[in-house]
């Protein structure tokens, strides 16, 4: 056993120290061979209202989100398909038109909690103190949260080097990104460096001397600075709003409006999509959700946290579905009681536009079955405004 000892193990021991040795030494000294450069993104936000779809496009969207944050002033609304929709109400058209409100939005379709959290992360210098808007939708909480093209479209390569050099960002939230990112990372075409060192740093932060070089890594990375050189604002306006009559007014005329059913579904969109050839109607159950892994209640945790820490202004919006169309509405109760919970925990703000119960509906909150009216839109507009200005 001693020959066993002497011969075998401890030389192989003696070898795998040195080894060990040999390459934190290499791995230092490949951190310390170089440095990455300083990215600087100049110029100024160019829109005081509007809806920014996704920011893929150019560095000029990065700008207005930063810019946005940047005015204490105005209103930073986040949120997906609602946004894209058609109304005299929707927030960033009615608040700078009627109440002289700077506002702008950001989203469409599957733009999603996770998203949003990394978006707000990146630009983690300018919460404080700004006044952020997420729109929730009860879908999101079906799926498996934020998918990997919404991801790329809304979390610009230059937020990723943002959140990678700041060193008051916590190890665990860049862990959160690396491990979303190596879930999905068959699905990436061309991954940048910036993707390449997140999942790294997701896989070996915690191993001995791995651990250490992709920490001290980050220093090799580009960073981003932000030159901001205009911010275009609105005027300070004042103005008095009759709340109560024009929601009654909007409630009144859109079931005036709908004349091929009793579902409070604006007559084209049940023709096209809810009354079938045969006659019979599309009457769909809401699924049942998992509360205990539920990704996007999971992504919620973190983005309420950022919100919290960070000493920004948020508030939040449920929007609803259609009672009448959809069936079992009550099984998103569970999940609309925790989230609830959890912002009554932290003192933000929350409209609740969703009710499972048909009589407690408002004809008009929704235009069709999931997408928000001008009765929704006006009871948003209200509560952004006595939340942040009354």
């Amino acid at each position: 056993m001693r020959k066993i000892l002497a011969y075998h193990f401890l030389p192989f021991l003696a070898a795998l120290i040195l080894a060990l040795l040999l390459c934190s030494l290499v791995l230092k000294f490949a951190v310390n061979s170089g440095g990455g450069k300083t990215i600087t993104v100049r110029g100024g936000k160019i829109s005081e209202r509007g809806l920014l779809v996704n920011l893929r496009d150019s560095v000029q969207q990065e700008l207005e989100l930063l810019g946005s944050l940047r005015d204490k002033n105005g209103i930073t609304l986040m949120g997906s398909s609602e946004l894209t929709t058609e109304s005299a109400y929707i927030p960033y058209t009615f608040m700078p038109d009627s109440l002289g409100i700077r506002l702008n939005a950001f989203g469409h379709a599957h733009h999603q909690t996770f998203a949003i959290y990394c978006q707000l992360l990146a630009m983690r210098e300018e919460l404080k103190g700004a006044k952020v808007c997420i729109l929730l939708s009860p879908g999101w909480y079906e799926s498996e949260g934020t998918n990997i093209e919404a991801f790329l479209e809304f979390v610009r390569p230059n937020f990723l080097k943002k959140i990678i050099s700041d060193k008051a960002v916590p190890d665990n939230a860049k862990k959160e990104i690396g491990k979303f990112l190596s879930l999905q990372y068959d699905l990436i075409d061309s991954p940048s460096s910036e993707i390449r060192y997140l999942t790294d740093f997701y896989k070996y932060a915690d191993l001995p001397v791995l651990g250490n070089y992709f920490k001290e890594r980050a220093a090799t990375c580009d960073r981003v600075n932000y030159v901001l050189t205009a911010n275009k604002q609105l005027p300070a306006k004042k103005t008095s709003y009759s709340w109560d009559k024009n929601i009654r007014f909007l409630e009144e005329k859109f079931v005036a409006s709908v004349k091929s059913n009793s579902r409070f579904i604006n007559d084209e969109y049940f023709k096209l999509y809810v009354k079938q050839a045969d006659g019979t109607l599309l009457s769909p159950e809401f699924t049942e959700l998992n509360t205990k892994n539920n990704r996007e209640l999971q992504d919620l945790y973190l983005l309420v946290d950022l919100l919290k820490k960070s000493g920004a202004e948020p508030c939040f919006i449920m929007q609803g579905m259609n009672p009448h169309h959809y069936q079992h509405l009550d099984r998103f109760d569970p999940v609309l009681k925790e989230i609830t919970a959890l912002l009554e925990k932290n003192n933000f703000p929350f409209l609740n536009l969703f009710v499972s119960n048909k009589k407690e509906y408002k004809p008009g909150t929704l235009n069709d079955v999931m997408h928000m009216g001008d009765v929704g839109w006006l009871k948003m507009n209200r509560f952004l405004y006595t939340t942040y200005y009354e």
